[in-house]
Formats: structure tokens, sequence, C-alpha cells
């Protein structure tokens, strides 16, 4: 991403760095979607915050909450209701204020698929790697 993208991109990669390093500390699988996706690969839309795929399961959730308590206002509650529901919950960065919806990956065929297809990508030359939906995923996220 350059610096003319519509996204503030050095406080989107501050905002979920903490975050995903606890998903790649526990072993939880995750994929970047949404805008922050769909900038990544070229079609640069603004957003404020970022949405999150990952297979978060009940056990992990203590343990998330106690890692992240520092970096995030974060609700132990609401991510067990949203792994009880398959929904999503969120986050919010204390330091910038960005909020990350965290969607829990649903138990279809289709969402492992889609995990699976993700790949590492740079969203910003000169910092780390993230997982990130496929191209095709993040048009078919759109059309639905």
């Amino acid at each position: 991403m350059s610096s003319s993208s519509p996204m503030n991109t050095p406080e989107i990669i501050q905002a979920i760095t903490p975050l995903v390093d606890a998903f790649d500390r526990f072993n939880i699988p995750y994929f970047i979607g949404g805008s922050v996706a769909s900038s990544v690969h070229g079609r640069r839309r603004a957003t404020q915050d970022v949405d999150i795929i990952a297979a978060i399961q009940r056990h992990h959730v203590q343990t998330l909450v106690n890692v992240l308590e520092n970096d995030y206002y974060i609700d132990g509650s609401m991510i067990r209701g949203a792994i009880v529901k398959q929904s999503s919950f969120n986050v919010l960065h204390n330091d910038t204020g960005i909020k990350v919806d965290v969607f829990v990956l649903k138990s279809s065929e289709f969402a492992r698929h889609e995990l699976g297809r993700a790949r590492e990508e740079v969203i910003e030359p000169g910092n780390r790697p993230f997982y990130v939906a496929s191209p095709e995923d993040v048009i078919l996220t759109k059309l639905n």
C-alpha cells in the first residue's frame, strides 16, 4: 500500500499487530477481510475499522483477554457469545481508537476453504505480513 492510500495504514497495522500476535501465539488461524483486504488487492477503500475472521474457540477466550486487555477494550463474555452464535465481536485498540471486528470462523466447508485460500500479504512495505483474504473471496463477500 502506498502513502496515497485512503486508509491510515500505520495506525491499522499498530491496531492489529498485538491481536494477530496473540492469534499466532495460540495457533488461532485468522485472516483479514473487508476494506483492508480489498485495499491490499488493489481496490483501495477508506476504512476506520478492520475485519478479521478467526477460528477462536471457547478455550482461547480467557487467555486472549488476559494477554490483550492492556492494548484493547476486550470483553470475554462478548467473545463467548460470538463463538456460540458463530457471529462477531469487536475489540477497540486503546492507542489508536481503531475498532477491530472479529468474525468467528463459521463451521461450514466454504469457510474452511476460505481460510485455506488466505495468503500472507504485506499491507505496507517494511512491515510484517498478515494473512489476508484471497482476491476472489473479497469479491464473493461483497456479492453476498
